[in-house]
């Protein structure tokens, strides 16, 4: 059985968070503005958290339901391009549940995280229509939305 499917975000839009903790620790059902109007499931708030510098999306959907799409077409992937083109954001990262724990350390950020990915020598998978239709699951995915299917 594979693993569950969070999104990242790149999120930082002045956020103030009056305890420190709360930097790392995150925000749980953060009432996002931009979200509002959204009609997707993936935008309520009881599945996301909010961190000082990116949004996470527990999708509660394993990895084996994200790959395998014979036509490349995604619910997945529809829903949360809608709630980044909402936040202004034109790239998203998936990544695998186990692959999350670092995310929790003290000081992490989104940008450190980035780099960490680069520089670690981790294997990260440009997410397309042809990647979908492939049963080959990935801890980690880039998504910039560059050939998505909106619609089935």
């Amino acid at each position: 059985m594979s693993d569950y499917l969070y999104a990242v975000i790149p999120y930082d839009k002045g956020i103030n968070f009056y305890d420190p903790d709360m930097l790392e620790e995150g925000v749980e059902e953060p009432q996002i503005p931009e979200l509002n109007g959204v009609d997707s499931e993936m935008a309520d708030p009881y599945i996301l958290t909010l961190f000082k510098d990116y949004l996470r999306i527990n999708t509660c959907r394993r990895q084996s339901e994200f790959a395998g799409n014979e036509d490349g077409y995604s619910w997945l992937r529809a829903e949360i391009c809608r709630i980044a083109q909402a936040l202004g954001v034109h790239e998203v990262w998936y990544v695998a549940e186990l692959a999350t724990d670092e995310m929790y350390t003290k000081g992490f950020s989104f940008k450190d995280w980035l780099l960490s990915l680069k520089n670690g020598g981790r294997y990260v998978s440009e997410l397309s229509v042809d990647v979908l239709k492939d049963k080959y699951i990935c801890t980690y995915y880039h998504d910039d939305f560059s050939d998505i299917i909106l619609k089935y």
